[in-house]
């Protein structure tokens, strides 16, 4: 017998060598699907007193010739797999560093391989044997040539550890049947038995469905397969596996899926780097690995939802037949009532299946409780499950499920962004409506109502402005600009003017951070003008000292901060018109040199860039704006403001801050002593 040393160390040897039996033994049956050949068996034989003693490991591939021996077996990392690609079957290969073979370390003390190949027609037939405790060097014995016989690699691992016993678990062929569920699938002429038990994975498929994942541009595709079983799981894992299969890693879900048993693959190329750089072992999980995972567990709750409508289709239907279903067919057009339907019937039929008496109800009964479901629904679905509770006596595990359907679901998300853009789209109606209806433009006053109002809507000047100063002098402006930057506080004795020496008041300043570089800011001064007063040439040269202070003060020049002053009133005189257009500047701007530009807009203008924000929202929802509902929500949300004269900025912050407390404790109220 001829002693070889393997090429690597002792130690990394020893690392690759330990796993769970279990692991090994899948390990071992990958090595012998990537040899090629039909079928994989695995054979426990039981000892006198009926515990595991031998494990034997055949496939019928073509073995490895001995004058390839060096490469297959003596060197690590740099296996024929890496060159081939796919096996003399066509099948691709699961592994590529020669790594799976020593796994049979951790089974018994010395594994022996014993290979059968065919050179010139004839089969011959040699042994490799590894020792636990001499690692480093494989034994390799003398080539015999016989004459009846298949090819293929016997992988004898006699007296195995006590540890071995659980392979002899009856949910052992269950999980070997799940990790390879998705290969056996894709190369149906295929089989792995273990222990006299063909691993039947098509006659135990219910459903299979494949779902592309929308993955960032520029990285590699990703699949989601979802299979659901004929039979029960312990647990539900989603297997992380390259593009033709071979999983690599398992996590368990922990989704609630009420009833439905199943098994979910990621594919994507990119989990064998994930592998290899240990990211899918670290107990925080890398972030470019979890957004993956993320959008995999999405599109799994997505299945289930599905799923589970799918099969209550057979009551809903009874329901539409009675007339107690609260959904009208034309409203499925709008995919936010589709989506909230889809969770509807699922959350529905479960109350039809497990309430005592809703089955035999009336029907008033019936569609009056089809109906609070509907309104909760639509109100706040995670709420749902406390109304189910006490209405439903759920079993404790119906609850779990039904709690994280609802609450983990993107329905929430849905429905809050479906009344955001509803709720917007009605503001800005609103809006045009009190700024240009003549009665309202009389009455409407600046710096107490409008000025107020925009404090609390800023998304209609854009969604990523915050407020930092509101109705405050310019002193305060710079100061907050200087806390912004995390720069020295003013001095106390600082004397922040206007460039022609008086105080200035800027209704607001807002800001945000740009999103293409953390380290940059932008500043945006709005000054507001009352709609019944055009902006002219005092208007105009008010805005520019503002700007021009900013540009005249050295603390302020830097090129990590632009500034945008901004004079915004319902329209322009000849005088602003003419400055607000020219062929050097955008279309209202009137002044932009180095950090500092500025505009004179019309609300009109305003309101129709917020609107086209939204346009997009507004087809796919099929939502129609209406002023009369923006009117009555910003009267419910700010009726201090639109009746009489309106109040100032701590008045104002002192009932937005009642109005929130008596909000949470079940009171709202109301004044609607406002012009129509």
């Amino acid at each position: 017998m001829l002693k070889k040393q393997v090429k690597t160390s002792r130690e990394h040897i020893q690392s690759l060598s330990k796993a769970t039996p279990l692991q090994a033994v899948e390990e071992l049956i990958w090595n012998g699907l990537d040899a090629g050949g039909p079928m994989v068996e695995v054979r426990l034989a039981l000892g006198e007193m009926g515990s595991l003693q031998n494990i034997e490991i055949i496939d019928s591939g073509a073995g490895i010739p001995q004058d390839q021996l060096e490469q297959a077996f003596g060197e690590i990392g740099n296996s024929q797999k890496v060159r081939l690609k796919v096996n003399k079957d066509g099948r691709l290969f699961h592994g590529s560093e020669g790594k799976g073979r020593l796994k049979a370390l951790a089974l018994c003390r010395q594994p022996e391989w014993i290979i059968t190949y065919r050179k010139n027609g004839e089969l011959r037939r040699y042994s490799i044997k590894i020792n636990r405790d001499d690692p480093d060097y494989f034994e390799v014995g003398e080539e015999e040539t016989i004459g009846t016989g298949t090819t293929g690699t016997t992988v004898s691992l006699a007296y195995v550890d006590e540890q071995c016993a659980s392979l002899l678990g009856g949910n052992a062929r269950d999980i070997l049947t799940r990790r390879f569920a998705l290969y056996l699938s894709e190369y149906p002429g295929t089989s792995i038995t273990y222990h006299g038990q063909v691993l039947k994975v098509d006659e135990l498929i219910q459903v299979k469905a494949d779902y592309p994942l929308p993955v960032e541009e520029g990285q590699p595709p990703a699949t989601v397969t979802v299979i659901e079983w004929r039979f029960k799981l312990d647990s539900r894992k989603l297997y992380l596996c390259n593009e033709s299969g071979f999983s690599f890693h398992d996590i368990p879900l922990r989704l609630h899926a009420l009833g439905v048993d199943y098994t979910a693959y990621l594919r994507t190329p990119k989990v064998k780097e994930w592998a290899d750089s240990g990211l899918l072992t670290t107990t925080e999980m890398d972030p470019s690995v979890q957004r993956v995972l993320d959008l995999a567990r999405e599109q799994i709750r997505a299945h289930i939802r599905e799923r589970l409508a799918l099969t209550a289709q057979d009551v809903v239907t009874e329901w539409k037949q009675q007339e107690v279903y609260p959904y009208r067919d034309e409203e499925a057009k709008n995919p936010l009532v589709a989506a909230e339907q889809q969770v509807f019937d699922i959350v529905a039929v479960h109350v039809h299946e497990l309430h005592p008496t809703f089955k035999v109800s009336d029907l008033d009964n019936k569609r009056l409780i089809l109906t609070l479901i509907r309104k909760a629904l639509e109100s706040d679905p995670s709420a749902l499950t406390s109304l189910l509770k006490s209405y439903v006596d759920l079993p404790e595990e119906e609850q779990k499920e039904l709690a994280d359907l609802l609450e983990r679901t993107t329905l929430s998300s849905l429905i809050r962004a479906g009344k955001v853009v509803t709720e917007r789209l009605d503001t800005l109606q609103a809006f045009e409506h009190i700024l240009f209806n003549d009665d309202w433009k009389e009455r409407l006053l600046e710096r107490t109502q409008l000025h107020r109002l925009l404090a609390h809507e800023l998304w209609v000047l854009d969604e990523e402005y915050l407020v930092a100063t509101d109705d405050e002098g310019l002193h305060a402006v710079l100061k907050k600009h200087l806390h912004i930057l995390g720069r020295p506080e003013l001095a106390p004795d600082a004397d922040v003017k206007m460039i022609d020496g008086k105080d200035g008041i800027p209704d607001l300043m807002l800001w945000h951070r740009r999103k293409v570089d953390r380290s940059l800011f932008e500043h945006l001064v709005v000054e507001l003008k009352r709609p019944r007063d055009f902006l002219g040439q005092d208007e105009v040269a008010q805005i520019e000292k503002y700007a021009f202070t900013v540009i005249e003060d050295e603390r302020f020049m830097t090129d990590k901060v632009q500034w945008k002053f901004v004079l915004l009133g319902n329209d322009l005189d000849s005088y602003a018109r003419q400055r607000a257009s020219s062929d050097s500047h955008p279309e209202g701007c009137i002044y932009r040199k180095g950090n500092v530009s500025i505009w004179v807009r019309r609300w009109a203008d305003v309101l129709a860039d917020a609107r086209a924000r939204y346009e997009f929202f507004r087809d796919k929802l099929n939502i129609e704006a209406s002023s009369d509902v923006g009117l009555k929500t910003l009267k419910t949300k700010y009726a201090h403001l639109l009746a009489g004269r309106g109040v100032r900025k701590k008045k104002d912050l002192e009932i937005m801050a009642a109005k929130s407390a008596s909000a949470e404790d079940g009171a709202d109220p109301v004044n609607n002593d406002a012009p129509e």
